[in-house]
Formats: structure tokens, sequence, C-alpha cells
């Protein structure tokens, strides 16, 4: 049953619909919270944390929508409600509602390479990739203009937005770059903007739009190297990004691994490191070396055993590098939360890059002409074997239809009707035999003997003058 739509708070009702509010469809209205439970937003996600962190992601996706709506309800006390959703301030709680639905995306076969049949199709997991898509494109939109505002020093490290220059660069260099030490506050805010572009990356490198895939991941390196992240943060995007070039067969992929191995040898270099995260950081370098020196020596791809360790890794970092966790003592930057909604794409006020509806059905529709044009060319491949192969076929029939003739015709030509070829395969001899044939007195001469009758008695004759010779 479809939920009415709840009266929005009086200091709302008196506004006219803006030109934003009126383009939206088919959407539950954010500044609406008849139906959202008691608590602050703070609270609301701390709750739905819980519930993520035991696995039930249904209703963790739920809080997190409470507490977003909840929030931009705070939020539109002093601005208008659709831009109040597009704050600087909102950017954690979209992240954190689009993480747990792509999470639960994740764990269907909606994505991945897995197609469902479509008996079993659901729109609701196309929803679910729709949502999930806005709400960290959203996110990703609220953390540029937090970034463009200057409200956090870039670190001393370089600044090259020539993704080749930087790993060439970062390949040479004692470590790839220089920690900067933040407050709490800020630290989890880059953390969060580094980790949005990540799952972004996930997103795309799921439909396998790779050249997109790698600018997600890119940015969320550069993130953390000029604002100098934990290295922990930073191999979390190195490694799919080094994973995505591999894909791509680029010759960027070369040093994006060798840029993963310098990663973990400047982590593990820290004396805060736990024995635990060492002994996570030496398998995966071992296993990285020996995937990266069978790539360069044959230089072909690192196959299913690298993709393996790269998903063991990322699942290590995640337990080890978690999502900011809500405190409610602490400022909203320090929140872990988003929540959902769903809109047609905004205007250009807050930079490029505006949220696109479309983008998940384009991705699969890009996925599916990949496969068309793949099977069209396998097609053709097969096509051109088989016309190389008719030729063939076509003159081996004829050599065997001259052979033939080639038999009837020393048929003809014997009395016993048996050609010299078929007499020669037939002897004891085999091939090498030459047996003369039997003839009457009536038929001696040369005229009325075949070829091999006459070597015969050549050959008879020379016995007969040697053995004359010899007495």
């Amino acid at each position: 049953m479809a939920r009415q739509k709840p009266s929005a708070p009086q200091h709302i009702e008196k506004k006219e619909p803006t030109k934003e509010e009126s383009e939206i469809e088919d959407i539950e209205s954010l500044s609406d919270d008849e139906d959202i439970p008691e608590g602050s937003p703070d609270e609301l996600c701390g709750q739905g944390q819980i519930l993520e962190n035991a696995n039930q992601l249904d209703d963790a996706i739920q809080y997190f929508e409470w507490a977003v709506r909840k929030k931009v309800i705070e939020l539109s006390e002093n601005a208008d409600p659709a831009t109040a959703e597009l704050m600087p301030e909102m950017g954690i709680y979209w992240l954190r509602y689009g993480d747990a639905l792509f999470s639960r995306l994740e764990a269907s076969d909606e994505i991945f390479g897995v197609e469902k049949p479509d008996n079993e199709a659901s729109g609701e997991e196309d929803d679910d990739a729709k949502l999930a898509w806005e709400a960290m494109d959203t996110a990703r939109v609220c953390f540029d203009q937090l970034l463009a505002s200057g409200s956090f020093v870039k670190a001393e490290n370089p600044r090259l937005d020539n993704l080749a220059s930087w790993l060439d660069w970062a390949v040479t260099q004692g470590t790839p770059w220089v920690q900067h030490e933040f407050d709490e506050a800020t630290s989890k805010a880059l953390r969060a903007m580094a980790y949005c572009r990540v799952r972004l990356g996930d997103f795309k490198m799921g439909f396998q739009v790779y050249e997109q895939a790698v600018e997600e991941f890119a940015s969320s390196v550069k993130i953390c190297a000029e604002y100098g992240l934990s290295y922990a943060k930073g191999l979390e995007a190195a490694l799919p990004l080094a994973q995505c070039l591999m894909a791509l067969q680029s010759p960027q992929s070369v040093p994006a691994f060798k840029t993963c191995l310098k990663l973990i040898e400047a982590e593990k270099s820290q004396s805060t490191l736990s024995p635990e995260r060492a002994t996570l950081l030496d398998q995966t370098y071992e296993d990285l070396s020996k995937q990266l020196e069978e790539y360069e020596s044959v230089k072909g791809h690192i196959g299913e055993t690298l993709k393996e360790a790269v998903e063991h890794v990322q699942g290590g970092f995640a337990d080890e590098e978690p999502l900011p966790q809500p405190d409610p003592t602490e400022p909203v930057l320090d929140l872990g939360v988003v929540s959902k909604r769903r809109r047609k794409e905004n205007d250009q006020q807050f930079g490029e890059g505006r949220l696109k509806e479309e983008l998940p059905d384009r991705l699969k529709e890009e996925r599916q002409d990949r496969l068309k044009e793949e099977r069209q060319d396998r097609l053709k491949e097969e096509r051109q074997d088989r016309l190389k192969e008719e030729p063939l076929k076509e003159y081996r029939s004829k050599e065997d239809g001259l052979k033939e003739d080639r038999l009837k015709e020393e048929r003809s030509d014997r009395p016993n009707g048996v050609s010299a070829t078929e007499e020669r395969v037939s002897s004891p001899g085999g091939a090498a035999s030459a047996v003369p044939a039997k003839h009457s007195p009536g038929e001696g001469g040369s005229s009325g003997r075949s070829t091999t009758e006459g070597s015969a008695a050549a050959a008879a004759a020379g016995a007969g003058a040697a053995g004359i010779a010899g007495a």
C-alpha cells in the first residue's frame, strides 16, 4: 500500500514550489517528517550503522533515509529545501545511504557480469541501482563544494593532474606522498570524500565501464595524495585503479601496481602497525609482486588470482579503515550517514557532474552493446574461417574426382579390370612391388602391355644378361 504524503512543516507550507521542486517526479518529499521516528539525524544514523554492521541492510537503509530527510528539515529552516539537500553538510549523509544501497546491490546478481533470466528480473533492483548512483553522486557534488571552499589545507605534496605523470613520480619516490596530521573532524571528512570516489568507481567497474571507473579511482588517489591521507586509505583506491588499468591493457598498469607496492612498503614502515595488518600487507605484497612479475614477462593479463587478491585486500582494508562512525556529540562532518531520494538532473550551479538518472541504464546499454559487438566479431571470424576452408574442400573434392577418373581409365586399359595402382597396393610387396600381370601368348609385344609390364620385362632381360656375363 502506498504511503500517504505527510504534510510539510508550517514554515515550508507557506513557500511557493520552486522550479527545482516542480521537476521532481515520483519521490517522497525530503522535508516530510510525519513518519520519521524520534531522534536526531545523528541518532538515526547510529541506529542505521548498527543494523548495517549486523547485515540487516533493508532496515539500515530505512534509517539512513530517515536521517537524511531529518537533516534536510533542519537545513531548510534557513534555506530552500531543494538547495538544502545539496549543501556541503549533506555529503556524508548521501554517501552513507548510497553505500548501503550499493552494498545490497553487490550482494545480488544484478551486476558484476551475472545476468538474471527475464522471469527473475526485479524492478526493485533496477531502482536500487539508480538510487545508489544518485545518492553517491549527490554526495560527490556536496563534497566537491566542500573542497572548493578551501576549508582544508593541502599538504606539501605534488599535485599532478596527469595520471601517468603522477604514477611515474610515485614509483620513483621513496614514499608516494607525505602523510599529514589533521584534527579528527577534518580527517573523517577527507576520508569520506576519498571513499565516495572509490564507491563510484566500484559502481562503474561493476558495469564494466573501466575507463570511467579509472577516473573515479584516480580522483580518490589524488585526494589522498594532495591532502596527505593515510597510506591505507590511498591503497584502498590504488588497488582497484591498477586493476582497471590492467583490464584495459593500459601501459600505466605496471606503474600503478608498483605504486601499490610502494604504498604497502610505506605503511609497513610505520611503528603503529598491528600484527594482523602487517601479516595482511605481507601476503598482499607477495601476491602482487608475483603477479606483476608474471605480467611483465608475458605482457598479458594478470588473471583471476590477482582479482581475488585485490578483493581480499579491499575487504581487509575496509575492516581496518571503516567509514566515519556517527557521534552525536561531534559536528555533522563527524557523522557516517546518508539517505536517499530520486530526482531529475539539476542545473550546473554547483559545478559539473550533475546527477543523471539515466546513467545506470546507459551503463547497461553500453555493456550490452559491447557484448553484441563481440558476438558479431566472433561470428565474422567464424564466417571468414569457413570461407577459407571452402576453397580447400572444393579443391580436395576435385582432386578426388580426378583420381577416380584416372583409376577408371587404367581399369579400362587392363584385361583383368584392375588398375596398376590397385594392383601395387594389393600385392604382398605393397606399393614397392611390381609383379607383372599375366597375359596370353597372343598378346605379346610392347603395344599390348601396360607400363608396369614393360618395366618388369626389361628388368628380367637385364637379369638374364647379367647372368650370361657372369658365366
